[in-house]
């Protein structure tokens, strides 16, 4: 089976999902291309990688200005340059399947594109991201985004072989005019959950009697909020908090740098964070201010079996159900006082010596997580090819 992927950023948190589950279909024998308007930073041996020849220097702003009357659609020039190349890919290497991956809009409608030129590919598309309900401007009025986002993704699902969309979003997408498509939609989560990730688990050595806590991602503003997480480190005498990844809040760098026990790294490359992930002894997770947004992370902290400190807002916490069937971790609600919360940290921690060393086996068994491995995605893509 012959497969193609266009993304916009193969270099994106989306991009590396996409990685995952290209790497798993070509160890199981698949032929994968990979279209992307960036060249690939992490390229897999046996996957074809192509690059959209876009040169676009208007800003992004201006761009979605001057494309306001057809959102979510923001750059023509991007489509037609993922069909131009998109199409050769397809009649070259005799493609079967198309995977368009949303975020952005553009891949999706390349994607349909190419489809309706080739009647015989099977088209999916693919929502790591909500579309209905998901992205908003302020410029624009909910009401209207709603239903442009909707018209749109009705109008992908009626072209559309199959639709995958995230568990988080389920509830709202079948409440919507889409279920009408109902037999057309497929419910996966995000594929970053390797149970075969085993030569890391618990091999901690700790010189110190400081737990050493690690937080790896980006802090988007208004997004991931880390002033909590900060201000309960900074009154913590028993642990460490090390943060890397892009800082969207520059002021806290300044408001707690002269913490001892709190440490601001930049971005580092993905090796270096598997690297701080393996020898850390608790993996920091800051759940996201939208509750259709869960936080890719915290299956990569599943898969080196860490515990996991869970910060979050109000009660729709998206993390919840997954950590609750992980059970190897500790949840703090921004809302609780700080003497409380510093009650419950300390008693975790003073405990945690006799729990590190308890692998937690039952993930292996978990229906419920299996739809967040690659395997359960490459699974679905070959039901779909049977039914050519």
């Amino acid at each position: 089976m012959r497969v193609l992927f266009i993304i916009e950023d193969i270099n994106s948190a989306t991009g590396f999902c996409v990685q995952k589950v290209a790497k798993m279909m070509n160890s199981r024998d698949f032929d994968i291309d990979i279209l992307s308007r960036y060249e690939s930073n992490e390229k897999i041996d046996g996957i074809s990688y192509y690059t959209a020849n876009v040169t676009d220097k208007t800003p992004v702003k201006f761009q979605i200005l001057m494309n306001i009357y057809r959102w979510p659609i923001k750059n023509m020039k991007l489509v037609k340059e993922f069909v131009k190349v998109g199409t050769s890919i397809v009649c070259n290497n005799n493609t079967d399947i198309i995977i368009s991956v949303y975020n952005s809009i553009e891949a999706i409608l390349a994607g349909i594109s190419i489809k309706k030129s080739n009647k015989s590919v099977k088209f999916v598309s693919y929502f790591l991201d909500a579309l209905y309900k998901g992205q908003y401007l302020k410029i624009m009025p909910y009401k209207f985004s709603d239903f442009m986002s909707l018209k749109m993704q009705s109008y992908i699902l009626q072209n559309s072989d199959t639709m995958i969309i995230m568990r988080s979003v389920k509830k709202q997408v079948l409440s919507s005019k889409l279920v009408n498509y109902r037999d057309r939609i497929a419910v996966l989560d995000i594929p970053l959950l390797d149970y075969n990730n085993k030569k890391h688990r618990n091999h901690i050595r700790n010189d110190t009697n400081k737990l050493k806590c690690v937080y790896i991602g980006s802090l988007p503003r208004n997004i991931r909020d880390p002033k909590y997480l900060l201000e309960l480190f900074s009154k913590m005498e028993n642990a460490e908090l090390y943060l890397y990844g892009i800082n969207g809040y520059p002021e806290y760098v300044k408001q707690y740098e002269n913490c001892d026990n709190i440490h601001f790294n930049g971005l580092i490359s993905k090796e270096e964070a598997n690297i701080k992930l393996e020898n850390c002894d608790v993996a920091i997770n800051i759940s996201n201010s939208i509750s259709t947004m869960l936080p890719s992370k915290i299956f990569e902290y599943m898969s080196y079996d860490k515990f996991i400190l869970s910060i979050y807002k109000g009660d729709n916490d998206p993390c919840s159900i997954y950590l609750n069937e992980y059970g190897k971790y500790m949840c703090i609600c921004e809302s609780e006082s700080f003497d409380n919360v510093l009650k419950r940290v300390n008693l975790w921690i003073n405990s945690f010596k006799v729990q590190k060393n308890k692998k937690n086996n039952d993930i292996c068994s978990s229906d419920f997580l299996y739809k967040n491995t690659p395997e359960a995605f490459v699974e679905l893509m070959e039901k779909i090819y049977e039914k050519k």
